[in-house]
């Protein structure tokens, strides 16, 4: 699917992130535990005085409280750069890990093909 063709968490389901993730499309399914994992990750480091709040987690990793709040709330899609910033930020991987399959035998191309 071309990613027109996905929208939204939110605007795909109003009730996101109280969802249930049993029936949940793959890229549903992951950004709901990166949602998760973040949430997590972002209360852990407010109870440990890293950071006072949202705010100063958001100034420090480089983005903005909306932007984090967006991500949060599934009204946006977050991008590739503002997950490795936070992931580096917060010292962990908050995007899932997929069990990838076997690779093939041989390339998808051949030199000279």
């Amino acid at each position: 699917m071309a990613s027109t063709e996905w929208p939204v968490p939110k605007r795909r389901f109003p009730d996101w992130p109280k969802v249930d993730t049993a029936d949940l499309e793959t890229p549903y399914r992951e950004v709901w535990e990166f949602t998760r994992a973040l949430q997590t990750e972002l209360d852990t480091a407010i109870r440990r005085g890293w950071v006072s709040g949202d705010t100063e987690f958001a100034l420090r990793v480089g983005i903005s409280e909306k932007t984090l709040h967006r991500y949060l709330r599934g009204a946006t899609w977050p991008s590739v750069q503002s997950i490795a910033v936070m992931e580096r930020a917060l010292d962990t991987r908050l995007w899932p890990r997929r069990r990838l399959r076997r690779p093939r035998a041989r390339p998808l191309w051949r030199r000279g093909d």
